[in-house]
């Protein structure tokens, strides 16, 4: 048995600390997590005409929200360049596409 460095409690667990300052450890975290990405959480993201709209997921729907003008710190697995063409996707899908990003830039 070991001792926690942060409270001084005895524990089993073959970590460092015991299972509630761990707990709150990984809380803090993911906190800081998403401060620091707040597109990290986003489905994909649509590119067209320099304009950025992200899909997050809210209440378990699809909800668009747009960005801004810069595609840095976006993944690129995640992205879909509506200016090049888009394979999977027909032509109803990307003018539909097109639409929500230009009624979200103005």
């Amino acid at each position: 048995m070991t001792k926690c460095p942060i409270c001084d409690r005895k524990h089993k667990s073959d970590g460092l600390y015991c299972r509630g300052c761990q707990t709150e450890i990984d809380r803090e975290k993911r906190e800081l997590h998403k401060r620091q990405n707040p597109n990290g959480n986003a489905v994909k993201f649509l590119h067209y005409q320099g304009h950025v709209v992200g899909f997050f997921r809210k209440n378990g729907h699809l909800v668009a929200r747009y960005i801004g003008m810069s595609l840095s710190g976006i993944p690129k697995g995640k992205l879909i360049n509506l200016d090049e063409y888009c394979p999977g996707f027909d032509r109803k899908q990307i003018r539909h596409f097109k639409t929500t990003v230009l009624k979200l830039s103005h």
